[in-house]
């Protein structure tokens, strides 16, 4: 195993899609707005909170961040000390959402026939299934 600080840009690719995107369900989602909110948790919070909240929302994403939101909240009131990072959490989600908004204008679910795009990692295109999509480099 190599040191993180020889890490390529194509292995962080991987490892965001593979153990974040993928893991969390994430590329099986319809709504590319819950999808953003799903893969920045489970890079932040874990897979398994990811999916938890994911079943919790029922797929709705603004439940899905007031879920992620009271979860920080819950994080403070049982550990005090952790009250400084709780702006800077919130400040993600927030980043999150606004990402969101603008590169994703419906809430519509994307139709089967439409693949849903997400930039993952660096540069990783990716469809709804997993399959790259080449798109070259400016």
């Amino acid at each position: 195993m190599q040191s993180v600080k020889y890490i390529t840009d194509n292995e962080v690719r991987d490892i965001y899609y593979n153990n974040y995107y993928k893991a969390s369900g994430a590329d099986k989602l319809s709504n590319p707005k819950l999808a953003a909110y799903v893969f920045d948790t489970a890079v932040n919070m874990g897979v398994s909170r990811a999916k938890t909240f994911l079943n919790q929302s029922n797929g709705d994403p603004e439940q899905f961040e007031k879920l992620r939101r009271a979860k920080y909240d819950e994080f403070v009131k049982y550990n005090p000390d952790q009250k400084r990072y709780l702006q800077g959490w919130n400040s993600r989600v927030t980043a999150v959402k606004t990402f969101a908004e603008n590169n994703f204008k419906s809430t519509e679910t994307q139709s089967k026939s439409a693949p849903l795009t997400l930039k993952v990692g660096i540069n990783k295109n990716v469809d709804r299934y997993g399959n790259h999509i080449f798109t070259p480099e400016k």
